[in-house]
């Protein structure tokens, strides 16, 4: 439950973590991406995302983000800002 420092690329956030694996799978680029459990910031429950990384720079992770074998709809995180909301599974 922790997290390096850097930045992420953040494929999927859904609520099971069936449809997280799932998307894990069907994109072969993302078989070494880290599945992580966080808390919602504004109402309570969690969500399970899905993150490439880390990058040591905004720009190599806005570089990845244009590759084409990765989910299309992608968001970029700091570590710093998923770190707070990191749950245990």
């Amino acid at each position: 439950n922790t997290i390096e420092p850097g930045f992420y690329v953040q494929h999927t956030a859904r609520g099971d973590l069936e449809s997280v694996l799932e998307v894990q799978r069907e994109y072969p680029a993302l078989q070494n991406s880290i599945i992580f459990k966080l808390k919602k910031t504004q109402v309570e429950g969690f969500f399970f995302v899905l993150l490439s990384g880390p990058f040591e720079t905004l720009n190599d992770a806005n570089a990845f983000t244009t590759r084409d074998d990765i989910p299309p709809e992608t968001w970029i995180r700091g570590a710093l800002s998923i770190r707070p909301l990191i749950t245990v599974p």
